[in-house]
């Protein structure tokens, strides 16, 4: 494999990992709205455990949970 080749390769792999990243999240925030306008009632707090548990980070967490950091600190064990 040429080095272009492995670069292409590199630009890919971390272009895929960032267009899945903002594809997760605008997955979760569409789910999250469509369930507060029907009504559900969901817990917070478990599903910001649950994608702190899946490696998600925290700003991301906040971003989609609405809960601050001192709410997800607990959460992380």
């Amino acid at each position: 494999m040429t080095i272009a080749q492995q670069l292409e390769q590199k630009g890919f792999k971390k272009g895929f990992k960032e267009g899945f990243k903002k594809g997760m999240e605008k997955g979760i925030q569409e789910c999250m709205q469509r369930c507060r306008e029907k009504g559900i009632l969901l817990d917070i707090r478990s599903v910001g455990h649950t994608m702190l548990q899946q490696g998600i980070d925290y700003d991301m967490v906040m971003k989609v949970t609405e809960l601050s950091m001192e709410e997800l600190a607990p959460l992380s064990d």
